[in-house]
């Protein structure tokens, strides 16, 4: 994606795949990293601990990857 301006956020709900239990927290550049430079942080009530868990093996990139 060549000219494509990166930028922090929630970056699941921009794709349309972030889970309804999933609560964003927030999101902060690490300049001390060069391969991935933003942190999107996310929260899940211990209730849906099993569903997250199942849709992070399901990711590419995720868990279970």
């Amino acid at each position: 994606m060549q000219g494509a301006e990166l930028a922090c956020g929630d970056f699941l709900s921009r794709l349309g795949k972030k889970p309804a239990y999933l609560v964003y927290q927030g999101c902060q550049q690490n300049t001390e990293r060069q391969d991935q430079p933003f942190e999107a942080r996310y929260e899940v009530d211990g209730k849906h601990a099993q569903q997250m868990e199942a849709y992070l093996r399901r990711c590419p990139g995720g868990a279970g990857s």
